[in-house]
């Protein structure tokens, strides 16, 4: 996915983007705009009515599922001002409740 355009970070927009664990289980974003916090990360805060799901689909931390379902994410064109379709990003999880 590369880095965060400097000086666009406000338009970094969720609901198009969706990522993978276990199970193969696919989430849609359903959350405000993730914030950045670095020129390769974000933060996105989820819901109390999603967090059931996503600690299921998210179970461990690192990068891959209990099930070694790598996680992955996947950023529509409307993601960042400029940027291209990315399917294939993988992600690191934190802060998971194992």
């Amino acid at each position: 996915m590369g880095h965060f355009l400097p000086g666009v970070f406000h338009h970094f927009q969720s609901g198009v983007d969706t990522i993978t664990g276990y199970g193969t289980t696919t989430l849609t974003a359903a959350t405000e705009n993730p914030t950045p916090t670095s020129a390769t990360s974000a933060t996105v805060v989820v819901s109390e009515t999603d967090q059931a799901t996503v600690n299921e689909v998210l179970n461990r931390n690192g990068t891959a599922a209990s099930d070694s379902v790598t996680y992955n994410l996947r950023a529509g064109t409307a993601w960042q001002p400029g940027a291209a379709e990315d399917a294939t990003t993988p992600i690191t999880v934190s802060n998971a409740v194992e």
